[in-house]
């Protein structure tokens, strides 16, 4: 008996199924090489943008990060051009590039970003990148008068109508904490302090302990805690009267005395805060200044002052008058500048106050002469690098009154008050019913050197 043994070979299905493999190998190749091929054609292309969207207009050290979608050459600071123009410093870690401007943007503005010459580590071609981004923009706050009842209003620069936020009787001034507006009201012979919401309105008074009566409120606030002037009577050194005291408005809102290097409290005339740093300059009542750092607590001397004026745009320099004069004062070099009194088409003027933008502009609020025995005229300037004043705004055909400046965190736009009522002080000399019923907040746009808005009130804070 035998057996046979037949060889079928590979059956049709098998076959088939070889060569599909076969087939789907070498297109994948194909599309691999050519992938490769096409990348290599093309060059670098830009993959990622990423920005400090909230701060590209309001601090200097904001960035713009562009990320390749491979290895890169390093890329020189000429290969960068930025449309409108902004001063950056370059850095690249082989994968993307970084962008950290010198000074804050231009609020509301459209910026372009073109990249040339991107050369891929290895073989292939040089691309070009070009991205763009909009920067946000800023408004303010300030209170109107109306009848028997004052408004918080909110108002943005160049642009018409403004919001009203709160309404009631008593109110004294308004600054921004966290995300809600702080109030301080007059009520009867007590002084109230409210938090609002300003997309609803609502408002919760903040029930002082007794022995604490808030007076004033910090032209800004550092994060969520809240800086007052406060007149403390149940101290065991005995009463304050205008003490520094901080409020932690999301915490337990305990007030906190804030206390000078020798362990008793600051007496306070004027306070300033840097809403960037949050570092608090105290102007006390015996005229020594000093600065506070709510971070760590600490209390350092700056000098002696005759008048603060407040901080620089960015927050750096304490800006204040001394015995020899108005100066700027770098607060992390020590670095005093002094501001020359200048002159104003060949008169000599007074400059009452001035601001500091991070162009290194100066702004000032200044007085000439009147006429005879008249008011002086009260104007708004800008000074150049000689000392010579060009007008800003105010009049110069009848005396008038000009109350504070205060310039955005960039320095493009300048808030003025303004009362068409005189007197041989100034502003300072006007009356409450003056300034609450005759003044007028103006914005000025120094970058086009043009009056952008004016709103009927008074004030105001950014």
């Amino acid at each position: 008996m035998s057996l046979t043994f037949s060889d079928r070979g590979v059956s049709p299905g098998q076959t088939s199924f070889r060569t599909l493999v076969i087939a789907l190998i070498s297109l994948l190749s194909v599309v691999i090489v050519g992938v490769g091929a096409w990348s290599m054609l093309q060059g670098p292309q830009l993959r990622d943008v990423q920005s400090d969207d909230q701060s590209l207009h309001q601090r200097a050290g904001a960035f713009v990060a562009l990320r390749s979608d491979r290895a890169i050459e390093p890329v020189d600071i000429d290969q960068v051009r930025i449309t409108p123009d902004a001063p950056f410093d370059l850095e690249d870690d082989g994968l993307s590039i970084r962008l950290t401007f010198e000074q804050p943007l231009l609020a509301n503005t459209n910026y372009v970003v073109e990249v040339t010459g991107v050369r891929p580590t290895g073989f292939g071609q040089e691309s070009a990148w070009s991205t763009s981004f909009t920067t946000g923009g800023f408004d303010f706050v300030f209170l109107r008068e109306v009848g028997d009842i004052r408004e918080v209003h909110r108002a943005v620069p160049g642009a018409p109508g403004t919001e009203v936020v709160y309404r009631a009787p008593g109110i004294v001034s308004v600054t921004p904490v966290a995300s809600v507006l702080a109030v301080l009201r007059e009520v009867g012979e007590e002084t109230w302090l409210e938090l609002v919401d300003p997309t609803t309105g609502v408002a919760e008074r903040i029930v002082m302990p007794p022995g604490f009566q808030v007076v004033d409120l910090a032209n800004a606030s550092w994060g969520t805690t809240l800086v007052t002037i406060a007149n403390v009577t149940e101290q065991p050194g005995g009463s304050v009267f205008g003490a520094l005291v901080l409020i932690d408005v999301l915490s337990d809102r305990t007030p906190v005395v804030v206390e000078g290097i020798a362990g008793d409290p600051l007496s306070v005339r004027t306070v300033a805060v840097s809403p960037q740093s949050g570092e608090i300059l105290v102007w006390q009542k015996n005229q020594e200044l000093v600065r506070f750092n709510p971070l760590n607590s600490v209390v350092l001397p700056v000098g002696t002052a005759s008048e603060l004026w407040g901080f620089d745009a960015l927050g750096a320099q304490a800006l204040y008058v001394d015995g020899l004069g108005t100066l700027s004062q770098n607060l992390s070099t020590g670095e005093l500048t002094r501001v020359p009194r200048g002159e104003f088409e060949g008169i000599s003027l007074r400059h009452q106050k001035f601001a500091l933008a991070p162009s290194g502009l100066r702004v000032h609020r200044a007085q000439l002469p009147g006429l005879g025995d008249g008011d002086p005229y009260s104007i708004v300037t800008r000074e150049d690098a000689e000392g010579v004043h060009t007008l800003v705004t105010g009049s110069l055909d009848a005396p008038s009154s000009i109350g504070n400046i205060a310039l955005s965190p960039n320095g493009q736009f300048l808030l003025v008050e303004v009362n068409p009522d005189s007197s041989p002080l100034g502003y300072q000399g006007l009356t409450a019913e003056q300034i609450a019923v005759g003044t007028v907040i103006r914005v000025v746009d120094l970058r086009e050197n043009t009056v952008v808005g004016e709103f009927p009130g008074f004030g105001f804070v950014w």
